[in-house]
């Protein structure tokens, strides 16, 4: 019988399972239980009970992918189903990278692809964007040049970036409403649209281009469930929109003000 400490288990108690999996004197009571560690689903439950701190979890998820081949697939699903930041995302890509530009007298960053994307590069991300299940999109100060959503388009061929997405925080400076569209999926469910640093001046720009996303929402995620929009001067005249997302079931509002 194989016996796994759920508490203490970490990326060297994984190595052990391994050992025991691949261990030529293991007795036939032992061989009946390895059976059990080469079904996936199982594998998965077991990897759950990995340190959950993102730091740490990611690393003991990261060496037990490294283990053998039949550890790879599960614990590459779990090592991307959850990231609080796009950028382990798009740092998958050689050529993605912060340059600095001088708009008046000050510097400002933003984020840029200083080369081309190559098929070998394209498909690295695809191997690992299809395991991501909720993404923060979070660019803070930081603008995005839009050479960036161009070239991702450009490869994606109308496709979604993260194909199998169901939860999705987009956290902007500015509503960016066509690279939202990239992160759209017909099997997201929760949908946190939030704004920050809008002044007054930019309030009807930030009421268009929040139309533009609520149409969006409707073709891009049609079964969404869940909306929750923390955008400063948005329209009353935007609330029917909504009504409009048949599948939704719960709409939050928050840091509302009309313009």
């Amino acid at each position: 019988m194989v016996s796994i400490n759920k508490t203490h288990l970490n990326s060297c108690r994984i190595l052990e399972l391994r050992n025991i999996m691949t261990s030529p004197s293991a007795s036939p009571n032992q061989l009946a239980s390895i059976k059990a560690l080469y079904i996936e689903d199982i594998l998965r439950e077991i990897f759950e009970y990995l340190p959950r701190g993102f730091s740490r979890g990611r690393y003991d998820l990261a060496r037990t992918a490294r283990v053998c081949k039949k550890f790879s697939g599960p614990a590459l699903d779990l090592l991307w189903r959850d990231l609080p930041d796009v950028g382990s995302l798009f740092g998958l890509f050689p050529s993605f990278t912060t340059a600095t530009r001088l708009i008046g007298r000050d510097e400002v960053d933003f984020y840029t692809f200083n080369g081309p994307i190559s098929q070998d590069d394209w498909s690295r991300f695809e191997y690992y964007a299809k395991r991501v299940r909720s993404l923060c999109v979070s660019f803070d100060n930081t603008d995005t040049d839009p050479s960036v959503f161009a070239q991702l388009a450009y490869h994606a061929h109308g496709r979604p970036l993260c194909p199998y997405l169901t939860s999705l925080d987009w956290i902007q400076g500015v509503v960016m409403e066509q690279s939202l569209f990239a992160f759209l999926t017909k099997s997201l469910r929760n949908l946190t649209i939030a704004t920050m640093g809008i002044d007054e001046s930019e309030s009807v720009r930030s009421r268009n281009a929040l139309t533009g996303i609520l149409c969006m929402v409707r073709s891009g995620a049609p079964r969404l469930r869940e909306l929750h929009l923390d955008c400063a001067y948005m329209s009353p005249s935007l609330l029917p929109l909504v009504s409009h997302l048949d599948s939704l079931q719960t709409l939050a509002i928050s840091s509302f003000r009309s313009s």
